[in-house]
């Protein structure tokens, strides 16, 4: 400090800078508080944006469980009726084949005698075996339900039930059993217990969670958790909490939907809490996150804001600093300006106050506490001082032109402290000049950000990670693609062969068996092309070469090859499409688009409807096509969700095949020939696909 006291400032400066100060702090107050409101105004909405979202989590959660428990009691209502019909083997065999989220069935009679087991190989079935629903916690009495028969019990640390429970004990598999009684409905009957696979009743439970924090369970109506996001990640033992508490519980009755402070047993602190109850079921999907999950979430979307709230002292410092050095050159400080420089000393700016040779005069406090180099150490020497190696010679080139010509240079410098430690600053640098001409003095601000490049490198570190897992997943699907499709093409061709045998024909079972071989594998293969066209187009490997196509011939070739599905049917597929319309397009890809809208218009038609094809030039160049069908319709709830990939909007337990990415590689197939697609549609009417397609090539009149 010795080198800036004993100098003298006019009256007029002395109230000139008073001035200048009062409205420094009177616009940085303002600021501050500006920031503090928007900050608080954002935690409420960030507050109000969590329940929402809880909310919102719960709800789709709950619809995923119901239709999967639909999809179980529709299963088990099967086996109820092959066991009353005495057709019992076979279609449990059917059933456990295409239920993937069914380990096991067991039949059982009203005393608990099992009758039938899928689990059977694992044990002796010539002894005498019997199932204690009791113990499962599915037996009728003191269960609530909704009207319904089927009861869901505990979690059970054990592959199986019953005699073969003893099987793959020592293994992490745990079960959730499920069963369908049968004397619900009046008199005797048997009872149908199934083993779950409780992931399966959880496929977005994990999800559910607010920014990987917080808590999502599937409860009873009374409250008891039995399965939890917790469960997922650690076994049987997280699920052995004993229920929410009963304040959250006894609100299912009240309404099936909510959002209340609370929280459950395993984070004892406030929060938000949402739950869905099953319109069907009595079960209930509970979120929960706390007060520290939202406050996270607030802090991470708000760091822009807190950052500039943090920076406002910092800039306060350097607009002092550069009045003071100014005042420093001219006059000589008095005590106002002295004043003054214990503001800048005690700044948290680290600031450095050179000779126009580089020598240094001057450093404040914060200089000392960020690089361990007390003002004795620091006076005298130049900032090559704190030179770490890792700034190139054109920064600090670039740096010195700028400054020594009269300009401010902003950037980001990394230094070395007195320990070794590496340091990251922002730094401001710039000339002072007292008399005018060149520069007097040079001026230093710098505020540390070395957590903050530290969090920029783990970003970048993940940005690169997750780029490098989205090439592995489009190779491993063209991969597995090409695989399968090799196998399944001599499957099908050998299926052929059987199938045009003359000589020693099939009887007509085998000729049902082998047409069941042969449909199912057209359809996988089908699904394994179509997944090799997502992964190419994920990819970015698709090979366009557009021509110019005349979109009648093209129509009517789509139209033969659809109208032996549409005639079986008996659904009319007309055409409406003017001779002279051109399009410029590739001719396969193109062709690819329109069956697929065709396929989908046939397939989801009424029987004896009717699919009309137009087509018309638009506006902008484009020529539009048309697919009009009269089925069903899509519901407005689940129209934002056509084209996403894997979606078959409810569609999945039909008789009807498919896989849920027609769509979504039409809309990608159009994109990249520079055209799109949409819809309309309304339920009982029917929709209206239409692709907009280039009528001529870019760039021509």
């Amino acid at each position: 400090m010795s080198n800036i006291e004993g100098l003298v400032v006019p009256g007029a400066l002395r109230k000139t800078t008073a001035r200048i100060l009062f409205g420094a702090v009177a616009v940085i107050a303002m600021m501050v508080l500006v920031s503090a409101i928007v900050l608080w105004n954002s935690h409420d909405q960030m507050h109000e944006a969590v329940s929402h979202r809880l909310q919102t989590a719960a709800t789709y959660n709950e619809q995923s469980l119901t239709r999967t428990l639909e999809s179980i009691d529709g299963a088990l209502e099967r086996v109820s009726i092959g066991a009353r019909d005495g057709n019992l083997e076979k279609t449990l065999d059917d059933v456990l084949r295409f239920s993937p989220h069914l380990r096991q069935i067991l039949v059982i009679d009203d005393k608990g005698r099992i009758v039938a087991d899928t689990a059977k190989t694992f044990y002796d079935a010539e002894a005498t075996n019997a199932v204690d629903l009791e113990d499962l916690g599915i037996a009728k009495t003191g269960m609530k339900s909704l009207g319904s028969r089927m009861r869901i019990g505990k979690g059970i640390a054990k592959r199986f039930i019953g005699p073969a429970s003893g099987v793959g004990v020592s293994s992490p598999h745990w079960l959730l059993p499920i069963a369908l009684l049968g004397n619900e409905r009046g008199g005797p009957g048997v009872h149908v217990v199934a083993a779950i696979n409780p992931t399966a009743l959880t496929p977005n439970l994990d999800a559910a969670v607010f920014r990987d924090h917080g808590e999502a369970a599937i409860t009873l109506l009374d409250g008891s958790i039995i399965l939890s996001n917790a469960a997922l990640q650690g076994g049987l033992s997280a699920i052995r909490t004993p229920r929410v508490p009963a304040e959250i519980s006894a609100r299912y009755f009240a309404s099936e939907a909510g959002v209340l402070a609370g929280t459950l047993p395993q984070k004892p602190s406030l929060g938000l809490i949402a739950y869905q109850v099953s319109p069907v079921y009595p079960i209930a999907v509970v979120v929960a996150a706390t007060d520290q999950d939202i406050f996270d979430g607030w802090a991470a979307d708000n760091l822009a804001l807190l950052l500039i709230a943090i920076s406002i002292p910092f800039v306060s410092a350097a607009l002092i600093a550069v009045f003071g050095i100014q005042a420093i050159q001219k006059l000589r400080l008095d005590e106002g300006v002295r004043a003054l420089s214990r503001v800048v000393e005690q700044s948290p700016a680290s600031l450095i106050i050179t000779d126009p040779t580089g020598k240094i005069l001057y450093v404040n406090a914060a200089f000392t506490n960020l690089f361990g180099y007390e003002p004795g150490d620091a006076i005298g020497q130049t900032p090559r001082l704190l030179k770490s190696g890792g700034v190139g010679v054109d920064t600090y080139n670039e740096l010195w032109q700028t400054i020594k010509q009269g300009g401010v240079w902003h950037g980001e410098l990394v230094n070395k402290s007195k320990g070794g430690a590496l340091k990251w600053v922002d730094a401001i640098v710039f000339g002072v000049s007292v008399h005018g001409g060149g520069p007097d003095f040079f001026a230093a601000i710098e505020t540390d950000i070395t957590l903050k490049k530290e969090y920029e490198e783990r970003l970048i570190r993940e940005k690169m990670r997750a780029e490098a897992a989205n090439i592995a997943k489009m190779q491993f699907l063209s991969s597995m693609s090409h695989e399968l499709r090799t196998p399944l093409n001599a499957i099908l061709g050998f299926g052929q062969v059987l199938a045009a045998k003359q000589k020693d024909p099939l009887s007509k079972g085998q000729r049902e068996g082998l047409d069941m071989i042969l449909k199912n594998g057209e359809h996988l293969l089908d699904l394994v092309n179509e997944v090799l066209d997502l992964a190419q187009i994920d990819a970015g490997n698709v090979e366009l070469a557009p021509k110019r196509l005349n979109v009648t011939e093209l129509l009517t070739g789509c139209q033969s090859i659809m109208g032996p599905q549409a005639g079986g049917r008996d659904i009319a597929l007309t055409l409406n499409v003017p001779a002279e319309l051109e399009v410029w397009a590739d001719p396969p890809r193109l062709r690819q688009v329109i069956l697929n809208l065709l396929s989908n218009a046939v397939k989801y038609n009424r029987a004896h409807g009717e699919v009309h094809v137009g087509a018309q030039a638009g506006a902008n160049g484009m020529v539009r096509i048309s697919v009009r069908d009269t089925g069903a319709g899509i519901p407005p709830e689940l129209q934002d969700m056509v084209f996403e990939p894997f979606n078959r909007l409810g569609k999945e337990n039909s008789n009807v095949q498919g896989t849920g990415i027609g769509l979504n590689i039409c809309r990608d197939l159009i994109t990249a020939m520079g055209g799109s697609i949409d819809f309309e549609s309304g339920v009982g009417v029917g929709s209206t696909f239409w692709i907009d397609v280039p009528a001529r090539e870019p760039g021509t009149p």
